[in-house]
């Protein structure tokens, strides 16, 4: 297993990103071969000369083209996979770099991918035992009940179809037109493979608010491109048969 990490930066701390390269590095090993931060336009020169400071082999910097997160992790996924660099990456993990993934559930999902021979590894807020931490209560309500309802739709056997934090077999990445611009990322990424039929299984992990702040609001263009990318998956599955 080669591994190559796609993680958006916006405008998150130095010493967070840092802290967050060699927890992957202990957590991966020598299966890591590349840590793609990928900036937004909107990153300031400061934040970006303050990470570039970042001193490992492993860390490559790229500007993002695609908008919003979901583009970021769009270009991120693309690149990280067709550069001359890494022709030998097998699995591509995205990350989160503001706080809200822990880095140390990533052993848990190397070892799912490799002994449930998974396409795709999920680190779940819903599992037994999972922990949320900040989530503000009505949107904890609204994502617990996208997932029952679309788990039910699409049969599927994931909990957590949202959550960006994921590892994906190369073949996945490359096997979809991903379109989502916004957090949506994290549903298609998840639903899509899950309606396909690809192997998709699940580890706990402890989500915390994102650094600074609680959550975001409530927005109903937001969680309508979640509802979008269910409605595509059904039409997914419903292709299959």
């Amino acid at each position: 297993m080669k591994i190559a990490v796609v993680i958006p930066v916006l405008e998150e701390p130095r010493a967070v990103l840092e802290a967050l390269v060699v927890d992957v590095i202990v957590a991966c090993r020598e299966k890591v071969v590349g840590i793609h931060f990928v900036y937004s336009p909107r990153t300031s020169p400061e934040t970006r000369a303050a990470i570039a400071k970042i001193s490992s082999p492993l860390v490559v910097h790229y500007e993002q083209i695609l908008p919003g997160v979901g583009g970021a992790y769009r270009d991120g996924l693309c690149t990280a996979r067709r550069t001359t660099l890494h022709e030998r990456v097998t699995h591509l993990l995205m990350l989160e770099g503001d706080g809200e993934a822990d880095p140390s559930t990533i052993p848990s999902m190397l070892r799912a991918a490799e002994e449930q021979d998974a396409d795709v590894v999920i680190a779940s807020r819903w599992l037994p035992d999972s922990e949320i931490e900040g989530y503000r209560p009505d949107k904890l309500a609204l994502n617990w009940g996208f997932n029952k309802l679309f788990g039910c739709l699409l049969r599927s056997p994931v909990h957590d179809h949202t959550f960006t934090f994921k590892l994906l077999r190369r073949e996945v990445a490359e096997a979809f037109e991903w379109s989502a611009e916004r957090q949506d990322i994290g549903s298609q990424t998840t639903m899509w493979p899950v309606a396909a039929g690809y192997k998709v299984v699940e580890v706990p992990t402890t989500w915390r608010a994102r650094i600074g702040k609680s959550k975001g609001t409530l927005s109903l263009a937001g969680n309508l491109r979640h509802v979008r990318a269910g409605v595509e998956a059904l039409k997914i599955r419903w292709g299959r048969r």
